[in-house]
């Protein structure tokens, strides 16, 4: 999954979060450095991704991508589901995504302990171009995947561009593997941690 759905199965604390959401960007002997709830958010971080990588309804999705994208296909199913849980979000959430979204935004940028290198840029980031909403729409999904590319290499990510044409295709589909994953992811987290979105 991407950051929306890291961040909602998340414990109710800012360090917890901050792990979970930095966990994709902090790397080798950086990981080591995290400590208490940070650590323990990095760690439900990669038990969401083992879950997911390994779950068929995430295998059926991505047999929905296009050929020319299959290699990504992993990549995309998971931006397409957080464009998903955010269309669906009141069915998953008790507070709503605007609020949410916002108090992760305030909780983030106020935390004034130690933060791997690079985590205050990317947060800053995170919060101008408002990434957990834009979910919601098409263009915000376009967004992530730019971003991506940026981060993989444009040469060897030309087939991502144009990808959201295959959520927009297979909405339906990519909706009914979602229904089904998501309840499970929850509960699988919930089985360690104290999650209640």
């Amino acid at each position: 999954m991407n950051f929306l759905a890291h961040l909602l199965l998340s414990e109710n604390d800012v360090e917890f979060r901050l792990g979970n959401f930095l966990a994709d960007f902090v790397k080798g002997k950086q990981r080591a450095l995290l400590q208490g709830n940070m650590r323990r958010g990095l760690e439900c971080h990669r038990r969401i991704d083992r879950f997911t990588d390994s779950h068929p309804s995430v295998f059926r999705a991505m047999d929905l991508i296009d050929p020319s994208r299959r290699r990504f296909a992993g990549i995309l199913v998971d931006v397409f589901f957080d464009n998903l849980l955010a269309n669906t979000w009141n069915e998953y959430a008790h507070t709503p995504l605007d609020e949410f979204c916002a108090s992760i935004y305030k909780a983030f940028q106020d935390y004034a302990g130690p933060l791997p290198p690079d985590a205050r840029r990317i947060i800053g980031r995170m919060i101008e171009f408002d990434w957990l909403r834009s979910y919601q729409h098409i263009e915000g999904i376009d967004q992530a995947i730019e971003r991506i590319r940026r981060v993989l290499g444009h040469d060897r990510t030309e087939p991502l561009a144009g990808a959201s044409a295959d959520l927009l295709a297979r909405r339906a589909d990519f909706a009914e593997h979602f229904r089904v994953f998501f309840p499970e992811l929850r509960e699988h987290v919930k089985e360690v941690y104290d999650i209640n979105p």
